[in-house]
């Protein structure tokens, strides 16, 4: 596993001039909503992520938002 200098990435406040991994990082951080308890447990690889069944998965993601009519054609 490569090491990441993520503190290099912080201590510039330019978003423009951070190296792409930096900026990468950052912006998967911010759209996946990570709060800095989680991101500190992600970095000492303490972090255990959640867990879910198959069948809430498909669901979520597939049906999730759709008509019942919607739903019906989709199965």
């Amino acid at each position: 596993m490569t090491y990441v200098d993520y503190d290099n990435c912080i201590s510039d406040l330019n978003f423009e001039g951070m190296p792409k991994y930096c900026r990468i990082a950052l912006a998967y951080i911010y759209a996946a909503q990570i709060v800095p308890r989680q991101l500190g447990s992600i970095l000492k690889g303490d972090f255990v992520p959640p867990s879910v069944d198959a069948q809430t998965f498909l669901e979520k993601v597939l049906l999730d938002g759709l008509t019942e009519h919607e739903i019906l054609q989709t199965v």
